[in-house]
């Protein structure tokens, strides 16, 4: 299955898990209880069904999706599937406050379509793989207070409804 990194810690964050995964066929990971405080499961290529307390959401290529602590949480995928994972804890509560936010941001919708994540996960998959890189626990933290950052500032009231289309904006041109 995927690559499980050792666990890594900075300042502000414990990691728990990070990995990118691919399964060629049929998966399941069974319904368990998050013991972290937050996992961002990414979908890089065809899709997972993620599932929270007995809530399935179909997570397609470049969506991401929010489990945090003490949800029942469950993944599969009828076909081949490559994801990334990456689940920390919060130990510095300098950054409650922003993960809050995020979690109230994602109360009733958990998944989004954001490709920098991914970008974010890899990074710090680098980051942690990488021996003796300098400042590299500090590279780690900065990723992901950009990825909450990211997270909390997603605005679910802007729907592709409301984007005027290209020929609305250039008639003439179109």
């Amino acid at each position: 299955t995927g690559q499980l990194l050792s666990i890594a810690e900075t300042q502000n964050f414990v990691i728990i898990q990070v990995a990118d995964s691919f399964f060629s066929n049929h998966f399941n990971i069974p319904a368990h209880k998050q013991y972290c405080d937050l996992e961002i499961t990414f979908s890089v290529s065809n899709w997972l069904i993620c599932s929270t307390d007995g809530e399935k959401e179909k997570v397609g290529k470049n969506e991401l999706y929010l489990s945090y602590k003490d949800d029942i949480h469950e993944l599969s995928s009828t076909k081949g599937c490559r994801f990334k994972t990456l689940a920390l804890n919060i130990k510095n509560s300098m950054h409650s406050e922003l993960f809050e936010k995020v979690k109230n941001n994602f109360k009733h919708n958990r998944k989004c379509n954001m490709q920098e994540i991914s970008d974010s996960i890899s990074a710090i998959i680098s980051e942690i793989s990488s021996e003796n890189a300098p400042f590299s626990t500090e590279m780690i933290d900065s990723l992901i207070v950009q990825m909450l950052v990211k997270l909390a500032r997603v605005d679910f009231a802007v729907s592709e409804v409301d984007i005027l289309s290209t020929s609305e904006i250039l008639p003439s041109i179109v």
